[in-house]
């Protein structure tokens, strides 16, 4: 469930930083701006950290220990830090003993099984509290876990003094004159905090909302309402403008649950994920028995300081549970994020930029099962050889699992064609090959080490080979003996 000391820092020493200006991009619609204007707690735009742990949760049931490792690993690889507690405190610049921070959560209309589970937050109070100032630890009564849309559901979900002790948990309400830039709507009181963090979870709405209830609609509880005809341009202000833009400090998906997209209410229950993760992390698993829990779940936390690229990657893995799996290119992202993520034209009267949009320009740090994939060079950096005509393939062998996991990433001119993937030994014998959609500039699977017929192969050298069209892409793999 952990990571180790050392492979957290050999993983950590070999990744490279991001470079967010590698000159200009045609401002055309379907293409983002190079120059990203991050807010003041964007500390690592395009930097995201996704943690797949099968035994996070099963059925309706949720194991708060292993949520509290996934969100302690997350933290730490995010922030390329040693201790939990100092990796809060990269994420909250120059926080003091006496900052204040605000935690959002979607309650109010979500499913209870879909909404973050209460373990999930106490996990990220936990952590903060871990921060020391001359040997005391952060106040948690200096941290406030609020919701102010629909019904009061704190109690009902499990967030309590009993599960989550000495915070504060708000119904919030208004606050007169708390007005600020986002159409000068006013606010929530808990908005007056030093530090804001965003906590959602993957679901479905309307398509008036772009077909999604997720990190930018959350703060439709920070906000008074005033959405109506023109809901991807509120969307789009209310992250993107005032207070939330100039507190946020991380973003993160708690997807143990998940509902699917554009289902038109954002109370709607959980469904099964079994596409997302036999097309990511398991390709092995049977077809779920049924369509009710339990199920086979997405069990997925999704953390980065950019919310634009946390969002994107939450829309990615809603969108990999579709059969076949449903576009992930820039274009096919909805409305009001495309205009949050610098594609001009994707809303008349406004384009921020206060995010990367564009997956290639991302740097995407995995965890699969307590384990750490290896982390390859985001696009930008135009250093790594293993890019060709705009494709890359990395291979990385997860020790304690005795699988394979490959990325590779196409033009997005290839979205919604197929890849095959071939496994050959040395002597050029196909061992197994796949089919899949591709659906966004990078994909990924996962290989159990057995053959086709369900044998595990010998030890050895490997090659794994990606085949879309004209590009071929290859890559090595050792399995020890």
């Amino acid at each position: 469930m952990t990571i180790s000391r050392r492979s957290f820092l050999k993983t950590s020493a070999a990744t490279a930083a991001v470079s967010l200006t590698a000159g200009p991009v045609s401002r055309v619609s379907g293409k983002a701006h190079a120059d990203v204007q991050p807010g003041p707690g964007n500390t690592w735009p395009g930097r995201v950290v996704i943690n797949y742990n099968k035994g996070a949760a099963a059925g309706t049931s949720v194991e708060p220990a292993v949520v509290k490792t996934m969100i302690d690993e997350s933290i730490m690889l995010l922030t390329d830090q040693k201790t939990v507690g100092d990796a809060w405190k990269a994420v909250l610049p120059s926080v003091s003993a006496s900052s204040t921070i605000a935690i959002k959560v979607p309650l109010g209309c979500a499913a209870k099984e879909v909404a973050p589970h209460w373990s999930s937050v106490k996990a990220i109070v936990d952590g903060l509290r871990q921060m020391d100032f001359d040997g005391t630890p952060f106040p948690a009564g200096n941290i406030t876990i609020y919701e102010m849309e629909c019904s009061d559901r704190f109690v009902k979900y499990g967030y309590t003094s009993e599960n989550i002790p000495d915070v504060k948990i708000l119904r919030d309400s208004y606050g007169t004159g708390f007005t600020d830039g986002a159409r000068g709507l006013q606010y929530a009181t808990s908005l007056s905090s030093t530090f804001l963090i965003n906590v959602f979870r993957p679901g479905g709405h309307g398509m008036t909302w772009g077909g999604f209830t997720l990190g930018f609609k959350n703060h439709f509880g920070s906000y008074k309402p005033d959405h109506g005809s023109g809901a991807h341009g509120y969307l789009r202000d209310i992250n993107c403008t005032g207070v939330v833009y100039n507190k946020s400090m991380l973003s993160v998906c708690i997807g143990l649950f998940g509902a699917k997209e554009a289902s038109g209410q954002p109370g709607s229950p959980a469904v099964s994920y079994y596409h997302y993760v036999k097309s990511t992390f398991d390709h092995s698993i049977p077809p779920p028995e049924g369509t009710v829990l339990p199920n086979i779940l997405p069990n997925t936390i999704i953390m980065s300081t950019d919310p634009v690229a946390a969002e994107m990657q939450t829309v990615k893995m809603m969108r990999l549970n579709k059969d076949p799996a449903g576009p992930c290119g820039i274009e096919d992202m909805p409305t009001y994020l495309k205009a949050s993520g610098g594609v001009e034209g994707a809303l008349s009267d406004a384009t921020y930029n206060i995010g990367v949009i564009d997956e290639k320009r991302m740097n995407l740090r995995r965890i699969v099962n307590g384990e750490i994939v290896a982390i390859g060079n985001p696009r930008p950096d135009a250093a790594s050889k293993r890019w060709r005509n705009d494709s890359r393939i990395t291979v990385s062998r997860l020790k304690a699992q005795g699988i394979a996991f490959v990325e590779y990433s196409l033009p997005q001119s290839f979205i919604g064609s197929q890849a095959a993937m071939e496994i050959r030994d040395l002597k050029s014998a196909i061992v197994h090959e796949a089919k899949q959609r591709v659906a966004g500039t990078v994909n990924h699977f996962s290989w159990d080490e057995r053959s086709t017929g369900g044998r595990k192969v010998p030890a050895g050298l490997y090659v794994v080979r990606v085949i879309a069209g004209k590009i071929r892409l290859s890559g090595k793999l050792i399995i020890p003996g």
